[in-house]
């Protein structure tokens, strides 16, 4: 059994899927992202301007972590934001604006 295979993965003896490449979310951002919504059951996600992997990948990330996602995408925000990430809650609903242009 290898070190990334699961008992029934060795057992059965398949191979463990490939993690998909990610080209926009890093680790320390996920774990900031996890950090933030707990608690919460859905995330409005708002990316700003036209990123081609930050949306899709950060709503799958969030699907795959048991969020329900609904996503959009902003053109401009007045005043631009600071941080990648903003963050606004009501009850159990987030709200994500993703500014991809600042750095991480």
């Amino acid at each position: 059994m290898d070190a990334d295979q699961t008992p029934e993965q060795a057992a059965a003896g398949t191979e463990p899927a490939p993690e998909p490449a990610l080209r926009f979310l890093n680790e320390a951002d996920a774990r900031f992202l996890i950090s933030r919504l707990n608690g919460v059951q859905s995330v409005t996600l708002r990316v700003l301007g036209k990123h081609p992997d930050a949306g899709p990948e950060i709503a799958a990330f969030l699907r795959a972590s048991g969020y329900e996602v609904r996503q959009e995408t902003l053109e401009r925000m007045v005043p631009p934001p600071l941080t990648r990430f903003a963050l606004r809650y009501k009850g159990k609903e987030a709200t994500l604006t993703v500014a991809p242009a600042v750095a991480a």
